[in-house]
């Protein structure tokens, strides 16, 4: 499972103002969603969030799979309805 999750950068899609100032913020609940569409099941009490994720961008969350078991997976928040979905 964790090698499944760590070759790809996930994509995130959330609602975003022109400024990419995102309504809200993206959770370890949308990793988890992005992950489960790639074939991984994570729950979200696995996956460490970087910080508050509440602009458009790149990051990097741990998801700790088993204690001996740790994978930094990418993920990239885009904007609904953008061109790069």
């Amino acid at each position: 499972m964790a090698a499944k999750a760590a070759g790809s950068t996930l994509k995130v899609t959330a609602k975003a103002g022109e400024t990419g100032r995102l309504f809200g913020s993206v959770t370890a609940q949308h990793v988890s969603n992005a992950l489960k569409e790639l074939g991984v099941d994570a729950d979200k009490r696995i996956i460490e969030m970087p910080e508050e994720v509440k602009e458009l961008g790149v990051y990097t969350a741990t998801v700790k799979f088993h204690p001996e078991v740790v994978q930094e997976v990418k993920f990239e928040v885009v904007a609904e309805g953008s061109d790069e979905e």
